[in-house]
């Protein structure tokens, strides 16, 4: 008595182009999150007063002074893995070329509250 066994695909023909649409549309997209198609479109150009749309950078806040400006926003765990890099190579600048930094989430020890300049502990 033998046993045949068929595996069924794990990818349809459907899964297969939503991976490769995919695929497509990551290769396309610039570091900022936009295809490099709009962010390169003549419907983007600042110079143009006839394009359609503008790009603009930064996240918006108020200011204390109550004005409406955009903010740079950090990421800290690149600013973790640029921050290594760069003691790395003070230390040994010859052996940093292909190193890989992984960045890690650990919890924070946590700290005794200060109270902020100017107030009491009431106040707070």
């Amino acid at each position: 008595m033998s046993a045949t066994t068929t595996r069924e695909p794990e990818f349809g023909p459907t899964d297969l182009d939503w991976l490769t649409a995919l695929a497509e549309l990551e290769a396309e997209e610039g570091p900022h999150g936009f295809t490099m198609t709009d962010a390169t479109s003549p419907d983007a150009d600042p110079s143009d007063h006839d394009s359609v749309w503008k790009f603009v950078a930064g996240v918006p806040v108020v200011s204390p002074e109550g004005h409406r400006l955009r903010a740079p926003v950090v990421d800290f765990a690149e600013k973790a893995r640029l921050d290594f890099l760069d003691r790395l190579h003070k230390r040994d600048p010859d052996p940093t070329n292909g190193v890989i930094v992984p960045v890690f989430r650990v919890p924070r020890a946590k700290r005794k509250h200060r109270p902020q300049p100017g107030t009491t502990p009431q106040q707070q």
